[in-house]
């Protein structure tokens, strides 16, 4: 049993379900930021205005959130306002759809089993010492483990069953 391939494992579900939430939010913030640089603001000195790119990040990044402190560096031309409002639905509506994303990763069956088996492979390459592995939590394997940890010996017990592993936390054993 290996933590690093079963982290691996949970790295791999983790990009593979959440690889189009974050392309969507990369590209709709990606789009957004350079549509700002080009679009021209309000003329001073009969020369038009333009977004930097930190300024229009900057924007972005505050205006996703739906914080919105206002124009900056300048005030926007109605064609910048008109953009600032797209983008503010498109990003908002991407953000929910990356968190909707989220909870469907985190209600995976193959996530959460993926989780629990590194969470495993973790706490037994914690152990330190000798340890035994007993195969089954049935009336055997329940009795022998139950006379193994009271002889103080440490015990892995691994089952088929979710029920007989799921009696197995609720039992006082060390």
């Amino acid at each position: 049993m290996n933590a690093s391939q079963d982290i691996s494992r949970v790295s791999f579900i983790v990009m593979r379900e959440m690889r189009t939430p974050l392309m969507a939010i990369l590209i709709v913030y990606t789009t957004a930021i350079l549509v700002m640089v080009f679009i021209p603001g309000p003329e001073l000195n009969g020369e038009a205005q333009y977004l930097s790119i930190f300024h229009a990040f900057y924007f972005m990044t505050y205006t996703a959130t739906t914080t919105g402190f206002g124009e900056i560096p300048f005030t926007f031309s109605d064609g910048q306002r008109l953009w600032a409002i797209v983008c503010l639905y498109v990003s908002v509506v991407t953000w929910f759809y990356a968190l909707g994303s989220i909870v469907r990763l985190l209600q995976n069956p193959f996530f959460l089993r993926a989780v629990e088996e590194w969470r495993f492979a973790k706490n037994v390459n914690r152990i330190v010492g000798p340890f035994y592995i007993v195969c089954g939590f049935g009336d055997t394997g329940s009795v022998l483990v139950r006379g193994m940890n009271d002889a103080g010996l440490r015990v892995i017990v691994i089952d088929q069953s979710e029920e007989r592993i799921q009696a197995l936390k609720l039992r006082n054993y060390k």
